[in-house]
């Protein structure tokens, strides 16, 4: 189980150099997204880039975000599905966190792969 934190604490769980660009690109080349799913990939890529590639969100806190940016609604049974199809394809791996104080928190994220650089 990892240890939950800022974002700037969840960087040493990063396994690569993490670029926005090249996660999205990475994204495309390995599934065909419904709009909706572009979009959550484009607010992952976002929430990955201050902690290098690792991030740690709520389900509802990714729901609530994304009706903010997007200013279109999402289910949590949509966000939880869509997670798992990160993982299922290896773009995310998903890690159960802790809190400082040891009480359960929120999933912590990993990027695994994008392309490489150019």
């Amino acid at each position: 189980m990892l240890l939950n934190g800022k974002p700037e604490e969840l960087t040493r769980y990063s396994k690569l150099k993490y670029d926005a660009k090249l996660f999205i690109q990475k994204a495309h080349e390995l599934w065909e997204y419904s709009d909706l799913q572009i979009r959550c990939v484009y607010l992952i890529s976002d929430l990955a880039k201050k902690g290098r590639g690792v991030f740690s969100i709520a389900y509802s806190t990714f729901q609530k975000m994304f009706a903010q940016q997007f200013d279109m609604k999402i289910s949590l049974s949509t966000v939880r599905r869509f997670f798992a199809l990160m993982e299922k394809i290896g773009l995310l791996s998903i890690n159960e966190a802790k809190r400082k104080n040891e009480q359960q928190s929120a999933n912590v994220y990993i990027v695994e792969q994008q392309c490489d650089e150019p």
